[in-house]
């Protein structure tokens, strides 16, 4: 009996030229063609935002490697059919993704500084709750949206440098169960209108006025379940106008690029994609370390500042009636300052017993023995 045909299996490569020697075209991205609808009403568009975010340069999204212009470009509005191939065709400047963006932490000068509560302080004052759940400060994480080095000014051509991992600019305030997935979940943000997306582009928005500002919460995963299960197409509840510590689209953009090679890059892409990046983005070496603290001891540093946390939302908590404290009246007080003045005496007096005991029982035994 002949087998269903399996649409998961089914991928749509986008490929883009390395600039390498041969300028051989490098596939990029191989994307599940049933995942396309999870994205956007317009997977071409989307495709198009793929490569920009990729390359970091303007260019033509078209169905040949051939050298091409806007007359070959494919039209963004129609539908993906499986197996298709697209190519992205770069022009002017390019500065291709850090393939590490998501995934090496930060060598700024002090990188404990995502310690700080400065950070944290200066994100709740911004974002008020966690921007997509609305859930209270007391519940969300200040979370960083990247690993900042050199990223942002070679990407904007040097109008934009971001260079500290603790810039504002560089976070949201998010729930604790949404910063888990964003951690360990692959979720990143796209905002629209950008590029061929509107905001109505956005799968699920297709209400939303197209040129209105929209943050959206995509979930890159190879499970459908995950999408239902997820926060997936979410839209952020945000306060407007945006404030101008506001994260701009080429963080949003970057870690959307990073995430997508980790979800859909095929098996040493990345790698291949480091030996063309790494010198831009590390000229000092990917794993040199310039902070003046150990990694044992930015550990612990990093467990008290959770401790902290931790301890303030209780107390928040706590304040607002949510938590009960539990009360002691003063015969409670008086056992549990005996205890505490006594009990070391009552353990020894104990001690004493059994060996008187155990002490009377051989005198006993060798009284017997001797009788024999």
């Amino acid at each position: 009996m002949t087998q269903p045909l399996t649409q998961n299996l089914q991928l749509v490569l986008l490929k883009f030229q390395l600039h390498q020697p041969g300028n051989d075209w490098i596939t990029a991205l191989e994307i599940p063609y049933d995942a396309f609808p999870h994205y956007s009403s317009k997977p071409r568009a989307w495709l198009d935002y793929l490569g920009y975010a990729l390359t970091g340069s303007d260019g033509v999204l078209s169905l040949s490697s051939e050298t091409t212009d806007c007359r070959n470009a494919c039209d963004l509005d129609l539908p993906v059919s499986p197996g298709e191939v697209y190519f992205f065709h770069t022009s002017g400047s390019v500065a291709f993704i850090d393939p590490h963006v998501v995934t090496t932490p930060s060598t700024h000068s002090s990188c404990s500084s995502f310690l700080d509560d400065d950070f944290r302080r200066t994100l709740i004052q911004r974002d008020g709750r966690c921007v997509f759940t609305l859930s209270k400060e007391d519940s969300c994480e200040a979370s960083h949206l990247l690993y900042i080095r050199r990223l942002t000014q070679i990407r904007s051509g040097g109008q934009l440098d971001i260079n500290s991992i603790d810039d504002p600019r560089n976070g949201l305030l998010i729930d604790v169960g949404t910063h888990a997935r964003r951690k360990y979940g692959k979720v990143a943000f796209i905002p629209t209108p950008i590029r061929s997306l509107t905001s109505s582009d956005v799968a699920g928005a297709a209400d939303t006025a197209p040129d209105s500002y929209r943050l959206t919460l995509h979930s890159f995963t190879k499970n459908a379940r995950c999408w239902r299960l997820s926060v997936h197409g979410y839209e952020a509840q945000l306060r407007l106008p945006l404030p101008d510590n506001w994260p701009p689209e080429i963080i949003f953009t970057a870690l959307y690029a990073g995430w997508a090679i980790k979800a859909w890059g095929p098996p040493g892409f990345a790698e291949l994609l480091g030996k063309t990046t790494d010198n831009l983005y590390y000229p000092d070496g990917l794993y040199k370390r310039d902070a003046d603290i150990g990694e044992e001891e930015l550990r612990q540093r990093r467990k008290e500042a959770q401790d902290k946390r931790r301890t303030a939302r209780r107390e928040a908590r706590r304040q607002r009636g949510e938590l009960h404290e539990t009360k002691f009246d003063a015969m409670d007080a008086i056992l549990a300052l005996w205890t505490l003045n006594n009990q070391p005496a009552w353990e020894r007096a104990k001690e004493a017993a059994k060996v008187e005991a155990k002490q009377r029982s051989t005198e006993k035994v060798t009284e017997w023995l001797n009788g024999q």
